[in-house]
This record gives C-alpha cells, structure tokens and sequence, in this order.
C-alpha cells in the first residue's frame, strides 16, 4: 500500500529538513515490519527539494499555483508514484481535489484531513467543495462532530465516511515539579495555566470572569496566561484592572519560547481553556503530556481528547457560571495523578497512537470497508 501525504499549504521561506523536525514526526511509528507500506509525504515549499528522515524520503515541491505550476501537471507529477491513496490536509483546496481525481482516475482513494476551520460562506467556494467532495471517498476529523457543519452546509454529503484521526501530537516530555517550580514561580496548589491566543475564539472573557468568582473563594488560586497573539489583551487588561481579585490572582505572561513550555506545564496544577472551535487542541494534547489536569470547554475535539471527560472536567461552552461550578469542584475531587494522565497520553494521543489509526483506516479504505 503507497500513501501519498500531501500538504498544499504553502510555506515559501522554510527549510523542509525544518519541516520534517517540526512536523512531520509520526512516520518513525508508521513503518513497523508487518505493515508492507510506502508513505510519501509532499510539502509546498519555495524549490524542489528532497530530504530523509525515519525511513522515508520527504519531497518538497515548488507551488501548484495555475501560473507557476498547473494542477493537472502537478497532478500528473503525483501519478508517476503510482500512490493508492492520496492523503490532502485540509478542506480549503476543493479544486486541487477535482484536478487529482480528473488524473489519477477512480482506482485512487482520496481522503481530506481537517485541519481547523468552518465552512466558507462563498457560494462559488461551496460550488468547487460540492463538486470535490463528490471526489473523495473520506475524510479525517479529530471529532465526528467537528464534521456536523461541514454536512450541514452541504459541503460533505452524509454517505461519506467520516473517520477519526488526531491531526497533532506532541514529543512534550514532562518536568518534575519541584525542579519546575525552580525555573517557574508558582506555589500551592492551585495554579492554573491558560495557553494560547488572547482572541474571542479562545474566549478569555469567559475564562477570566469564572476565575474571579473562584479567586474570591480561594485566595492561593493563581492564572498564569501564555498567548502569542493579543486580540483581546485590552479587554483582558480592563478586567484585571477593575476588579482587586484578577489583578492579585492572573499574571499575563505573553510569549516565551517553545523550549520553555514544559516548565510551565509541569510546574503548574491544571489547565485550562475556554476554546470555541478547535481542529484538536494542541495545547491541550501538550499539557496531558505533561501530566496536567485539565478544565476545558465541551467542544467536539476536547471531548474526543479528553474520552469525554474521563481525564478532565467539561464545562459548557461560553458559560462563566458552569466554569466557576468546574473550578469549585476541584477543590472536593480527587484528580488523577500526573502519571496516569501521562500514560493515558501515550496510550490515546501519541504519534504512535496516530500512526496505528492512521494504517487501520488506509487499511480498511483498500478494503473497502
């Protein structure tokens, strides 16, 4: 079985060695001795270039714009591989779908992966969708349910298999605490860390306005807040500004570097997160590989994450008052400890665990199954 996993999105100033360490780092789980599988994994970048890593030969193409390279002649490229499935991330190139079907004939499986995202509201955009999703056989979401508005937009007819699949994971190793707190300055025990962007999608609002109520009740609570865009950094500084309980309980701590994070995870008693739309929760992968307990909102990826709250309390989405019940509530439960949230990321979330879902699902495609 040949997989060809393909990415559209371009990237015109990176390195693909770069892209391969950062991204593309579940292939090492893939390739396993019973497994007879070729994946090819091709990336959009600014030349054409190649570079090997776990086995497999990773290609970097120069565009598939009409004016610098044609679909049908990239799509041509991609029929020499003789692939049997085509893999595409993410639902935003309905024509570059049409132009690979028109290629590799009907014998070739084409699965999309979502990525994050609604559906467009464009009706030319929904007409090439329409079109493309009668020339796909599947499609990977995080969640069952993140694919509901995508059917009801009538973009992805309800016949057509919906599989699930993590889309990220993490190599995250966690810190022991007390070496943790060396670096971060947290004491307690209940320290809170909220990560990511300061935007009405994540919904900060919502976050901050539970936290106030338990602040008042629980004095020691701390938010500790790492976001890389600030949208909403002036309604979230109006907050804290105006109420005494925010301003002594939130530290806005804005960027740091990637290679920090694992400090704060670890150094930290919960996370939590207001999010409203998710592809999966990166963030929150990271912080169950860390150990951290979290308090998220329901949506369809965190439920799927978390096996509906299984290592995790759910709070209704968008409701301070249900979120403010949550936090009250940890103060009587008894949480899982930071081992067995660990292992229940490497057994759920792991690039292994996506390597295996991802070679039963291509296995089954062939099948027919």
């Amino acid at each position: 079985m040949k997989i060809i996993d393909l990415s559209f999105y371009h990237h015109p100033t990176a390195d693909l060695q770069q892209m391969v360490n950062r991204f593309s780092t579940s292939y090492q789980y893939i390739f396993e001795a019973d497994r007879k599988l070729e994946v090819i994994p091709v990336l959009n970048l600014a030349t054409n270039t190649q570079f090997t890593k776990d086995g497999c030969t990773f290609h970097g193409f120069k565009g598939t714009s009409l004016v610098r390279d044609p679909l049908f002649g990239f799509a041509r490229k991609l029929k020499k591989w003789n692939p049997d499935i085509v893999m595409v991330h993410g639902l935003v190139y309905p024509e570059k779908i049409i132009a690979l079907r028109m290629i590799l004939g009907n014998k070739v499986k084409i699965v999309v992966q979502h990525h994050g995202g609604l559906p467009s509201k464009n009706s030319i955009k929904k007409f090439f969708h329409r079109i493309a999703d009668g020339m796909t056989d599947a499609y990977f979401f995080t969640s069952q349910y993140n694919s509901i508005p995508w059917q009801q937009a009538q973009i992805i007819h309800s016949s057509k298999p919906i599989l699930e699949l993590l889309e990220a994971s993490t190599f995250l190793k966690p810190v022991a605490k007390d070496i943790a707190r060396k670096t971060i300055a947290m004491e307690g025990n209940y320290n809170f860390l909220w990560v990511g962007r300061l935007h009405p999608d994540k919904d900060p609002i919502t976050v901050l306005k539970a936290f106030e109520k338990f602040a008042m009740i629980q004095p020691d609570a701390k938010l500790f807040m790492i976001f890389q865009s600030n949208d909403l950094l002036n309604e979230t500084n109006d907050m804290l500004s105006g109420s005494t309980a925010l301003k002594s309980a939130v530290q806005l701590v804005g960027k740091i570097d990637h290679s920090e994070i694992a400090n704060w995870y670890s150094a930290a008693d919960y996370f939590i997160s207001g999010s409203h739309h998710e592809g999966s929760g990166y963030a929150l992968i990271e912080a169950l590989a860390c150990g951290l307990f979290p308090v998220v909102s329901s949506i369809p990826p965190f439920i799927k994450i978390t096996s509906s709250g299984e290592v995790a309390l759910l709070f209704e989405t968008g409701d301070h008052e249900d979120l403010f019940r949550k936090l009250m509530q940890l103060k009587s439960m008894g949480k899982p400890s930071s081992d067995k949230l660990i292992s229940y990321f490497q057994k759920n979330l792991s690039f292994k665990k996506i390597a295996d879902t991802l070679y039963e699902h291509c296995r089954q495609l062939m099948d027919g199954k």
